[in-house]
């Protein structure tokens, strides 16, 4: 009993595990929104390829940009519980442009479909500017999205979607440009 007291000890002591960053393995441009995204698939293509919406005006807002795992699904053991899931974005806007995430702007992707689930944490939610590809982070080690399941996680159809929106007095014709999104997830096995 003492040895099992020591190993929960142990865990505990030693933090959540991580699955490194995956690249969701497909991307698409979903709607509802105005503007679509053209090549949604360079999102998961580590090169210079981007991913680019048309242009959008000011109010307008961008369809989703939603990747899902696939191929490259996670395995996170059964029995773990998960602590939190981060993003990462790489990003860029064209010049003049500002763009905000709206309310819901960045969701979860389970079965394939947009949940409820989203998270105001991380660098991702601030106005965009940046004419330079940056990376941006929503999401955290400990913020879980309002819970995931392990299943779900595990699922080729779990992913992450997120969309923005031209704020008001901003110039018309901006685009944004996605060069990679990534995922990590946080449990305690």
């Amino acid at each position: 009993m003492i040895h099992g007291i020591t190993a929960s000890i142990l865990a505990a002591a030693s933090g959540p595990t991580d699955t490194g960053w995956v690249i969701p393995a497909t991307f698409v441009s979903l709607s509802p929104g105005d503007v679509a995204w053209n090549d949604p698939s360079n999102a998961g293509e580590d090169n210079a390829s981007l991913a680019v919406t048309g242009a959008i005006d000011e109010n307008e807002l961008s369809r989703y940009l939603k990747g899902t795992m696939g191929a490259n699904a996670f395995s996170i053991p059964s029995g773990a519980t998960i602590d939190g899931l981060e993003v990462s974005i790489d990003m860029e806007v064209s010049s003049g442009g500002a763009f905000e995430t709206p309310t819901a702007g960045t969701r979860l992707v389970i079965g394939d479909v947009l949940t409820g689930k989203t998270t105001t944490t991380g660098t991702f939610h601030a106005d965009k500017t940046n004419t330079t590809l940056t990376e941006y982070f929503a999401g955290s080690s400990t913020q879980d999205w309002g819970g995931i399941a392990v299943s779900d996680a595990n699922a080729s159809t779990f992913g992450f979607a997120f969309r923005k929106e031209q704020p008001n007095n901003e110039d018309d014709g901006v685009t944004m440009s996605v060069r990679l999104i990534k995922i990590k997830i946080y449990y305690t096995p």
